[in-house]
């Protein structure tokens, strides 16, 4: 076989180039290749190449694919630019694949500045480096992104979610999470998203708790007994003889009325949700209330879950009265 020309030798490495990058190139890139503005032109008149956005072209006549989308949309923003967001979260299995021609969302260094182009959300982003993975293509880390979603999700049932799946999934894990979470400097939501980072060590709880306590002492609900420990007789008819010891979140005990706070994002599995049952099955067979609320309620809607308390406590002998937190509060309606 005949050595490739030196034309034809550059060529080839520029399709390897484009291959490695969803079969789209740069002009910029071309250029470094040997291969001048009229050639790409050339290339776009006979339909064997296609521009994409202005500079960066699909190495083929061909319909797109998302790979090709979400590439051209990183070589329009330029040096330095990731993908973000649902864009990062869909390459890492965050995100379920998106259509091919959703928004590609991309982030590029603070200083830069890009200009719009239809299909590509360009974000600006203070420190991007030390966020990124410098893969193909380059996008936020796993934790990085996780906390971006979470942290603008539009409400804090999805903000858990978010966390909820990357957990479930095995992206990442809590010290992770934490760890990127100490270095932002600027998010929203900071205390649910340091208590969900919490969510799989000895102390699970103690966010979630620390929370509820605040929430009922701000509308002045009545003090509870933390973490009262119970110790019940056997089921009857169950097997063997023996004690069940129970834990109790918060035992508003004087007024019949238990709150368990669910300081874990997922069960590991059924025996979990057993146990549970069984609690709250316990605490139903003793004639008391039993109130369950996970960081979506603490977190989310803290007036409404004060509310539904002390309609719960009022009902059961409490003669005390709730009280607004603030301006904005809604547990009174």
């Amino acid at each position: 076989m005949p050595p490739l020309t030196a034309a034809a030798g550059r060529h080839d490495v520029l399709l390897r180039k484009a291959a490695s990058q969803g079969a789209v190139i740069s002009r910029d890139q071309a250029r470094s290749f040997g291969v001048s503005d009229d050639e790409i032109a050339a290339h776009i008149s006979a339909d064997r190449w296609q521009a994409v956005h202005p500079g960066v072209y699909y190495l083929s006549n061909g319909s797109p694919r998302r790979e090709t989308v979400v590439w051209a949309a990183l070589l329009w923003a330029g040096d330095g630019s990731a993908l973000g967001f649902e864009s990062a979260g869909e390459r890492v299995g965050l995100v379920d694949p998106q259509p091919v021609d959703s928004d590609v969302v991309v982030l590029v260094p603070w200083e830069r500045q890009v200009k719009r182009r239809p299909g590509v959300v360009i974000r600006r982003r203070r420190g991007l480096i030390r966020q990124v993975h410098l893969g193909a293509p380059p996008s936020t880390r796993v934790e990085h992104t996780v906390l971006d979603l979470a942290s603008e999700a539009s409400t804090v049932r999805d903000a858990v979610g978010w966390v909820t799946r990357s957990y479930q999934r095995r992206l990442t894990t809590p010290d992770r999470l934490m760890r990127a979470l100490e270095q932002r400097v600027r998010i929203r939501r900071r205390p649910l998203l340091k208590a969900l980072a919490a969510t799989v060590s000895p102390h699970a709880d103690s966010a979630l708790e620390a929370e509820y306590d605040r929430v009922a002492s701000r509308h002045g609900l009545p003090n509870a007994v933390a973490q009262r420990r119970e110790t019940l007789p056997a089921h009857r008819g169950s097997e063997g003889p023996g004690r069940r010891r129970l834990r109790r979140d918060r035992d508003y005990k004087e007024f019949n009325t238990v709150v368990e706070l669910d300081g874990h994002l997922g069960h590991d599995d059924a025996w979990d949700v057993f146990r549970d049952m069984d609690r709250d099955n316990d605490t139903q067979e003793m004639g008391r209330a039993t109130l369950r609320y996970g960081y979506a309620d603490v977190f989310g809607r803290p007036c409404g879950v004060a509310r539904q308390v002390a309609v719960v406590l009022q009902n059961n002998g409490w003669s005390g009265r709730l009280r607004p937190c603030g301006p904005s509060c809604t547990a009174l309606g």
